[in-house]
């Protein structure tokens, strides 16, 4: 049997709290091992090792959305302000306006391709279990 990481251990490899790790083996997101004597919270460092991995996706991904929503107002503002101000016609100030266009354009991919990792994280986790599963036998 591989060494088992105990809740604190895992709390602090992830940055969160030892009551995050609870919650969210009440709803049955992270389900720990049992030790048979003391009934301790035990996991796999492989398992571990996957969560941080999509943690750090969901952060990237959260990122990106708010870089996007900034960058969203951050146009719209522009629009509103420069364009106004200067008698410009958002159509005659293409350099500009392209330029944005193709930053939330770059974003709006690395978003997407973020949302697929994660959408593919259930799966992937399973299949690593299964397949850690086995080696011990």
């Amino acid at each position: 049997m591989s060494k088992r990481m105990t809740i604190k251990q895992v709390a602090s490899e992830l940055g969160i709290s030892t009551k995050t790790l609870r919650r969210w083996e009440e709803l049955n997101y992270f389900i720990p091992e049992r030790d048979p004597y003391t009934q301790f919270r035990l996991y796999r460092p492989e398992v571990v090792k996957i969560w941080k991995r999509y943690m750090s996706i969901n952060n990237a991904y959260e990122e990106k959305i708010k870089e996007l929503g900034l960058l969203h107002k951050q146009a719209n503002k522009y629009l509103e302000t420069s364009l106004a101000s200067e008698g410009k016609n958002i159509f005659f100030d293409i350099d500009n306006f392209g330029k944005v266009e193709d930053k939330i354009r770059d974003l709006e991919l690395h978003r997407k391709e973020l949302l697929k990792e994660i959408l593919q994280f259930p799966e992937k986790a399973k299949q690593a279990i299964i397949q850690m599963e086995q080696e011990e036998k």
